[in-house]
């Protein structure tokens, strides 16, 4: 039998099934009853209805039936199929007819499965599907994901993958499937994930609404692993073992504490409760808290009867072995088998009585006797007891680092986060590529952990490769260790200390002229004045002199002395008089002054020509130097012409004084400068 799915537009809580029958001919007569819900029917192929709900098969015993299946009306007890705005999730045994058949000969093999119709996108499992846009994520091997694309899971695809594939390698209870798809959808009827009621062996279903977590798609793969029948008095075994595995196998893949596994299985809710009387239970949750507690109890008291060696999956690996129903009877009987105890007294007093059996508080007890490391760090149970280390803790210190690794790589402590004490956790280390057996990887004087804060590299001793270890610069010098020239004064850190310049000052001697500018010429970056002139090698570069040279402009004066004067230090004659600063000075003429004695002859001419540079009349005649320069009489001879008169006098008379001049002349020039002077 095929149940073609395929979704109706408009309604998002029904579905369209056209139930397909391809029976052999040794079915002489088929009759289908069609399911709860159904709403109507659509078409009909080689069936003809005989009833209500009912169609027989009218010729051979293959055909079809078209129905619409309201799954709003389907009871809401059982109902998990369900859709909403581009989705539609449906179990098969919410939607599938019923049947009546008659045959010949021996009994035909009957199978039934979903299908999606046509172009409908989705995929069908053996007995549930999943119709609309949908990614698939798969291992390649045994399990895969389905999530309609309206599904926002608390957990991605990969992690439920993930813990699938390590509680498959610790769940030995035989009873395997070859394939279980998971489907992920927004929102289930009734509960978080349920799996479907298929004979485990080929393909098993579960599904799980999108808020659950890992735990639940646990829960649901061990009933996937449950092939046995019980009676009524062991019905809680289904839920009450699957809970108690979901919590355990989840403590070994590292999803659950240790802690919240043992406050989940010493649970005392529901304790005066008889696990074999469910018609006397007070609530649906006794089966799973009770049931959850004596599986554990019974788990811990198998594996120390047995040194490890046995555990509960044993007894759940028996009960799907057993041929025939499980009753009280079967139960206690392999329970002795795999402890070598009877537990006829323990049964009466915790399953069949009123009170909750002791868990014991020693952790190794519920180590897995399957694999022998049970949390899977690479170290053996036996090994990580001998060490001191968590066997149900892959990282027992939550370092990021698993003990196997730590003990058998690193040699790290695996109970201490940072072996090292460099204030970084070991696992960190390990990422790095640091050792977390040593504080101080790069040997540069610095600890990793402070590396990292600083933002050095704790693999170099030298981040930065300006030529100084990076513990070097911190201590000794305050430079930083990851920038080549900590004070941008264009010269590398490593070669400022070469040079005994301050790597964190760009002016070392604070003259005002950058280390790297002083050494690029010949100026001394530790001496503010490198030539010791008076002037700092900053003042120099900003006046232009050379602060390498004293005297700069060669005069025999040094700039100093002429910046803190009028003279100019770079022209050796400041006044252009002819005469050089420093001669002039010694002359006691003014550098800045080109005419000294202001007689209109330059301080350079007079002392060529002889005459006085700090007199205007050099031979007092009573006329300038430069006027007698203009006449053409000697500025050094007062009377030029011999002739008994001073220069000057006679030039106040009118004579000549280049030539001599008789006394009558001399003395008519007397009167009539007289006679003017008693006129004007």
């Amino acid at each position: 039998m095929r149940y073609e799915l395929s979704r109706i537009e408009g309604r998002d809580r029904a579905v369209r099934v056209r139930a397909d029958v391809s029976a052999p001919s040794s079915v002489t007569r088929l009759t289908l009853t069609l399911p709860q819900g159904t709403q109507g029917v659509e078409a009909t192929e080689g069936f003809e209805r005989v009833g209500d709900g009912t169609y027989r098969s009218s010729g051979d015993s293959s055909g079809s039936v078209t129905y619409v299946v309201d799954l709003e009306a389907v009871d809401a007890g059982i109902r998990q199929s369900g859709g909403g705005d581009g989705w539609l999730f449906v179990d098969q045994y919410e939607v599938d007819a019923g049947f009546r058949w008659r045959y010949r000969g021996s009994p035909p093999a009957f199978e039934e499965r979903p299908a999606v119709a046509g172009r409908e996108p989705g995929y069908a499992g053996s007995s549930m599907a999943l119709l609309g846009e949908q990614s698939e994520t798969t291992d390649g091997g045994t399990f895969s994901v389905y999530t309609a694309d309206a599904t926002e899971m608390r957990r991605a695809p990969a992690d439920h993958l993930r813990v699938l594939r390590a509680v498959d390698r610790r769940f030995d209870v035989g009873a395997r499937d070859d394939r279980v798809n998971v489907f992920g959808v927004p929102r289930l009827e009734t509960y978080a994930g349920f799996a479907s009621g298929t004979d485990p062996g080929g393909e098993h279903d579960v599904v799980i609404q999108g808020g659950a977590g890992l735990t639940t798609t646990v829960h649901e793969y061990v009933h996937t692993r449950q092939d046995y029948r019980t009676d009524q008095s062991m019905s809680w075994i289904d839920e009450g073992s699957a809970d108690y595995y979901e919590s355990l196998l989840a403590l070994h893949a590292g999803e659950r504490s240790y802690e919240r596994f043992r406050r989940g299985v010493t649970d005392d809710r529901y304790a005066d409760e008889r696990l074999t009387a469910p018609d006397d239970w007070t609530s649906m949750r006794v089966e799973y808290v009770k049931g959850r507690r004596v599986v554990a109890a019974l788990d811990a008291e198998i594996r120390r009867a047995t040194d490890g060696e046995r555990s509960f999956q044993d007894v759940l690996y028996r009960m799907n072995a057993h041929d025939g129903t499980v009753t009280r009877e079967a139960f206690t009987r392999i329970l002795a088998d795999v402890a070598g105890r009877s537990f006829e007294g323990w049964f009466d007093r915790y399953v069949a009585g009123s009170e909750a059996p002791p868990v014991p508080e020693d952790r190794s007890l519920f180590t897995s006797s399957v694999a022998v490391d049970s949390d899977g760090d690479g170290l053996s149970d036996r090994a990580e007891r001998e060490q001191g280390t968590d066997p149900l803790d892959a990282d027992s210190d939550g370092d990021g680092l698993s003990d196997g690794t730590e003990v058998t790589e690193h040699g790290s402590d695996p109970l201490a986060p940072d072996t090292d004490g460099d204030g970084l956790a070991d696992g960190t280390e390990h990422d790095l590529g640091t050792d977390p057996t040593t504080a101080d990887s790069d040997g540069d004087g610095i600890d990793d952990g402070t590396e990292r804060d600083r933002g050095t590299d704790p693999l170099a001793p030298d981040t930065d490769g300006d030529g100084i270890d990076d513990g070097t610069e911190v201590t000794e010098h305050g430079s930083d260790p990851t920038a080549v020239d900590t004070d941008g004064d264009s010269l590398a850190d490593g070669r400022e200390v070469d040079l005994g310049t301050d790597p964190t000052a760009v002016d070392t001697d604070g003259d005002g002229l950058a280390d790297a500018r002083e050494t690029s010429g010949s100026a001394d970056p530790l001496d503010p004045d490198t030539d010791g002139d008076g002037l700092a090698d900053g003042t120099e570069h900003d006046l232009g002199t050379d602060p390498t040279t004293a005297d700069s402009d060669g005069d025999g004066i040094d700039d100093g002395t002429e910046t803190g004067g009028d003279t100019d230090p770079l022209s050796p004659d400041t006044d252009g008089d002819g005469l050089e600063d420093r001669a002039e000075r010694d002359l006691g003429t003014d550098p800045t002054t080109a005419d000294s004695d202001g007689d209109g002859l330059g301080d350079g001419t007079e002392r060529d020509r002889g005459t006085d540079l700090l007199e205007a009349d050099s031979d007092g005649d009573g006329l300038g130097d430069r006027a007698e320069r203009e006449r053409g009489t000697d500025p050094l001879d007062p009377d030029t012409d011999r002739d008994g008169y001073d220069d000057g006098r006679e030039v106040d008379l009118g004579t000549d004084p280049t030539t001599e001049t008789g006394t009558v002349d001399h003395a008519v020039a007397r009167a009539g400068a007289a006679l003017a002077g008693l006129l004007g």
